[in-house]
């Protein structure tokens, strides 16, 4: 009986998702949801192997998506050369440094990127999926008004904008 219970308990665990990528899909809705709900904006650009998607305030660049998203790349409002930009911010990279995502509120606007001198504002919504998606992501930071860097293993993965208020 005891050797039965073990066996079930083993087997329902083993079913279970871990809550990281619980975590990791309820961020992505929610981001999903305020791209078509509130940005209305799916700019699409294939470069190679890899996706660069935009809404206007974030910028991500990968060859693989989450399904959610990846329904939205399908169908894009607008397709527009990204490369460019991206190619820029890669040669400039020096100009930005290492800074701390932090929860500065509640709310969806409570949190920002700091080196502790330069504060910049940004939407939860989006640090929330890219710490989900990338979650050892560096964040590097600029100006308080500058593109935010979130960069994987030297790569530039997404680029962030400063909520203006």
């Amino acid at each position: 009986m005891s050797r039965t219970l073990l066996l079930i308990s083993l087997l329902v665990a083993g079913c279970s998702k871990p809550s990281s990528t619980v975590d990791a899909e309820l961020a992505t809705q929610r981001l999903c949801n305020h791209v078509s709900d509130e940005r209305k904006t799916m700019i699409v650009n294939p470069v190679g192997s890899e996706t660069v998607w935009s809404d206007g305030a974030i910028l991500e660049r990968a060859a693989d998506f989450p399904a959610p998203l990846k329904a939205l790349i399908a169908h894009p409002t607008a397709t527009t050369d990204m490369l460019g930009f991206l190619q820029d911010i890669d040669a400039r990279r020096g100009e930005w440094h290492h800074a701390e995502q932090v929860r500065t509120d509640a709310g969806d606007f409570g949190c920002a990127v700091t080196d502790q001198k330069i504060t910049a504002p940004v939407n939860c919504l989006y640090t929330t999926y890219l710490k989900a998606r990338y979650p050892m992501a560096e964040a590097e930071l600029k100006t308080p008004t500058d593109p935010i860097l979130f960069v994987v293993g030297g790569r530039v993965r997404a680029v962030l904008m400063p909520v203006k208020w």
